[in-house]
């Protein structure tokens, strides 16, 4: 009898085992499954955040590139043609008032020259870093200051705690313990009967606790995947923001340098007809150098303002420079 009972007892015993052992072989497969889709979610965030960064980062290249080309083209040549007036007054010309300190010696002036300088020397190579170093720097920040250090960066938050999610994953993803103790625990209810049943449901226990570890671990690591595809989408708004900010700052660029290339040669045309003494010039004459110069001083504007703080974040002044500018193209 007492075999009998404690043969029955094995049985229940075992049979708590066994099942204890395919509830944890199903929670761990769970486990799996969950990190492996979270897994392929975070992958797909982190590549769509740089998608979007390559685009920023190529928006912000050929604003750089097109301010590179005024500073070294139609700007520098203006700097030179301008300089060899004489006697430059804008003070008494009609509509040119807020003309009155730019002249061939104004600080103005010679900021647009050390600007164009500057350029051309890296357009040369002169410079360390190169023109790509020159036009990042030039498209993410002012002219002056930029063409200086040539350097830029925009930090991007990355996904934290990448080495405990790789640790927690690889063992997700079939560390030998849950292979192991899966293995010994069928062995021993096949060769061990009755006398197996305890180690069977100690087995079985184990491996519950495991799998309950598991997917307290794919339940975390889903909550960070979640936390992590949030900044990637703050990520991406901000670069769409920046991409989209410096493709207007480039076409504003591009058509009122298409303006001030015109009123450059109207300036030669000048100085051909009329020679180098401001005094000389009829009133006609005086307002053609006097929209040159003021074309110039707003792309110097323009130039100046820069896109991105030093935090990687879109200023305040490019948008309102912005504005300012569509305003004084629309008047052309």
């Amino acid at each position: 009898m007492i075999p009998l009972l404690v043969g029955a007892a094995a049985l229940v015993i075992g049979g708590k085992g066994v099942k204890k052992t395919v509830s944890a072989v199903s929670k761990m497969n769970d486990a799996k499954d969950m990190a492996h889709r979270y897994e392929r979610r975070a992958k797909r965030a982190e590549e769509k955040r740089e998608k979007a960064r390559e685009q920023a980062g190529a928006a912000i290249g050929q604003l750089g590139e097109t301010k590179m080309n005024i500073l070294t083209g139609s700007l520098q040549t203006f700097v030179k043609e301008f300089r060899r007036i004489k006697n430059v007054d804008f003070r008494n010309s009609v509509g040119l008032e807020e003309l009155g300190d730019f002249r061939p010696d104004s600080p103005a002036l010679k900021e647009i020259a050390a600007a164009s300088q500057k350029a051309l020397e890296f357009s040369t190579g002169a410079v360390e870093g190169g023109l790509a170093g020159g036009a990042m720097a030039l498209g993410a920040y002012g002219a002056v200051g930029a063409l200086a250090t040539a350097s830029t960066g925009t930090a991007i938050t990355g996904l934290s705690g990448a080495a405990a999610t790789n640790a927690t994953l690889a063992w997700l993803g079939g560390g030998s313990l849950a292979a192991g103790g899966l293995g010994i625990a069928g062995g021993t209810a096949v060769l061990g009967g009755i006398v197996a049943a305890p180690a069977l449901l100690v087995a079985g226990i184990f491996l519950e606790n495991k799998a309950d570890k598991a997917m307290d671990q794919a339940r975390a690591y889903r909550e960070e995947v979640r936390e992590f595809e949030e900044r990637c989408d703050s990520n991406i708004a901000l670069m769409d923001a920046i991409r989209t900010r410096g493709d207007q700052i480039r076409s504003l660029l591009e058509t009122l340098e298409g303006h001030f290339a015109a009123s450059v040669e109207q300036l030669q045309a000048v100085l051909r007809q009329s020679g180098t003494d401001w005094k000389k010039y009829t009133p006609e004459e005086r307002q053609q150098v006097g929209k040159a110069a003021l074309l110039a001083k707003t792309l110097k504007i323009v130039l100046d303002t820069p896109l991105l703080r030093e935090d990687g974040t879109l200023t305040p002044e490019s948008e309102k420079m912005l504005a300012q500018g569509l305003d004084h193209v629309s008047l052309q």
